[in-house]
């Protein structure tokens, strides 16, 4: 999807999505960047998964527990975010 539509912000963020369940943070991290700047920083859910990214970026050491507190969403057809486990 990024290499048919290059600036559509969404699809950026569902890479950075796959990325992070991946445990590709650091990946994750560039691409939710890429998003954010796409979308002008206009969509809630790429600036939140960027804040995810970045806090388990710094956070290096974390454990299995963690990784778990986080669960892949879908909203819509095309976009995805991560929620916070409650």
């Amino acid at each position: 999807a990024v290499s048919e539509a290059p600036d559509w912000p969404e699809a950026w963020n569902n890479l950075g999505v796959v990325l992070m369940e991946a445990g590709k943070t650091q990946e994750a991290e560039q691409i939710f960047r890429k998003a954010y700047a796409l979308d002008n920083g206009e969509s809630d859910a790429i600036r939140d998964n960027l804040r995810i990214a970045l806090a388990k970026t710094e956070n290096v050491g974390h454990t299995d527990e963690q990784k778990a507190e986080y669960k892949l969403v879908q909203r819509g057809n095309l976009d995805f975010e991560l929620r916070k486990n409650q």
